[in-house]
């Protein structure tokens, strides 16, 4: 019917809401109001990735929408009482956490060359459910110095329909010397799919590892360097993406970085180093 507008007024709730389905499809005039002023937001690139609403008088960060209605009293008890990820979407009207929320932005160092001798370097590979479904997949390569430092080196991830020939094409790129981990999945047909990929990729260190059932769970490990600031970043073209992914877990709408990395890390942790043996001389007795 000409003439007929519709007019949706709704709080976020998740990155793949009804809100966020309109604003891609381009069929919305997309009007944002925080109840906390949040002023124009760039990446590690200089990229503006928030920009606050061109009606939006403020210019104050953290300033309220309307405190004659709900003053800061009300509004901190609010934020408490919905905990970060209802305030970012009901309050902030941003269903990811600002800064992040199970993993921190601020966690994460930079350095522009990897450890030149690590004690361990494993690509941890996360792959897509359903070939040729928009599914990712994805292979965090993960490496460890003589410190215990963790240094993220590369990502890499495509939508394939050939996960095996993918997956082969990185590990040749990476060496016979970096191990590939990947999830085993439970049943017959988790250990057909790994025993399929260690004849694709005979001559490498190819394992798949049993991980816990949840996502989250399976992250803790990871999680726990992160958080002591002990995971660097190796400057490339994949941090924005990367960092993104992880700030957004567990609400954003895809996982594969961080399910990648949970398995590189956790294969770190499972496997022993390999040490060096040396000879010791000494006066037998």
């Amino acid at each position: 019917m000409r003439g007929v507008r519709l007019l949706l007024i709704m709080q976020r709730l998740h990155v793949n809401d009804t809100t966020a389905h309109l604003v891609a499809k381009g069929a919305v005039r997309h009007r944002v109001f925080p109840m906390r002023y949040v002023p124009e937001q760039r990446n590690e690139n200089g990229d503006v990735t928030y920009s606050p609403d061109e009606k939006d008088p403020r210019t104050t960060p953290g300033e309220l929408l309307m405190p004659q209605l709900l003053p800061e009293a009300r509004v901190a008890q609010l934020e408490i009482d919905l905990g970060p990820y209802g305030t970012a979407g009901q309050l902030q009207q941003n269903p990811v956490v600002e800064g992040g929320g199970y993993f921190k932005r601020e966690w994460f160092k930079f350095v522009d060359v990897p450890p030149a001798h690590p004690v361990r370097d494993v690509r941890g590979w996360d792959t897509a459910a359903t070939e040729g479904g928009g599914d990712w997949t994805c292979g965090v390569r993960i490496t460890e110095d003589a410190d215990g430092r963790i240094y993220i080196i590369d990502v890499a991830k495509a939508q394939v329909d050939d996960a095996e020939k993918f997956i082969l094409g990185v590990a040749r790129g990476d060496g016979k010397h970096v191990a590939q981990r990947e999830e085993k999945e439970g049943g017959s047909s988790g250990k057909a799919v790994i025993l399929a990929r260690a004849k694709k990729l005979e001559g490498f260190d190819y394992q798949g590892v049993v991980l816990s059932s949840g996502k989250i769970e399976r992250a803790k490990a990871f999680r726990t360097q992160c958080a002591a600031e002990n995971v660097y970043l190796v400057r490339g073209n994949w941090n924005s993406s990367y960092l993104d992914e992880f700030t957004s877990f567990p609400v954003g709408s895809h996982d594969d970085q961080v399910d990648g990395s949970s398995a590189a890390y956790n294969a770190l942790v499972l496997e022993p180093r390999k040490v060096k043996k040396s000879l010791v001389w000494g006066r037998r007795h």
